[in-house]
């Protein structure tokens, strides 16, 4: 039978106030360390989230006035990322795209992932858009849109009846959905 060597470890040394508050002062700089890590990570999740969201918003975009002059609309000007205020320059709300003529102003909100709850803050946020076209004598009819990279069902079927048109990636192009009943903001 061979022989078995067990390696003796050392005694560990006794527990002192100094050692102690070393390794606390030792675990505050190793936290430190891990809380810049998490801060940069966050920032680049970020960053890469709103890169994601520019991506999809550049797709709905594309197509979007020809497939609108095929629904019988004009629209002459495309807007992308509008931030609306008030005269004390106070946000109240963005738009991700804006189609306008002299008749209709076309709302998008542009979503990755589509759901109800996007719906109703889109809804929230026309009636803001509204009351600001009001208060600037804007007779034109509003109208709401949703697009998605990718869509929920509920949620298609809320935004139809809610009167908004739904955007649909279709590959390289859009498919739009119309309600079938319009609600005009």
């Amino acid at each position: 039978m061979a022989d078995i060597q067990v390696a003796e470890t050392p005694a560990e040394s006794p527990l002192t106030y100094e050692s102690l508050m070393a390794s606390i002062r030792e675990l505050r700089e190793s936290q430190k360390e891990t809380d810049r890590q998490q801060k940069e990570t966050d920032r680049k999740i970020s960053r890469l989230g709103s890169r994601i969201g520019e991506l999809i918003e550049h797709f709905a975009a594309a197509n979007l006035l020809e497939k609108f002059d095929e629904l019988g609309f004009e629209f002459d000007s495309i807007s992308r990322n509008i931030t609306i205020q008030n005269k004390r320059k106070e946000h109240l709300t963005e738009i991700d795209i804006l189609l306008e003529d002299g008749l209709f102003v076309m709302v998008v909100e542009v979503k990755s992932l589509l759901n109800r709850t996007n719906i109703d803050e889109h809804k929230a946020r026309m009636k803001i858009i509204r009351e600001r076209a009001n208060s600037h004598s804007d007779p034109r009819k509003y109208l709401a849109a949703v697009a998605g990279a990718t869509i929920e069902n509920a949620a298609k079927e809320y935004a139809l009846e809610s009167g908004m048109y739904v955007i649909e990636q279709t590959g390289d192009n859009v498919r739009i959905k119309v309600p079938s009943s319009l609600t005009y903001w």
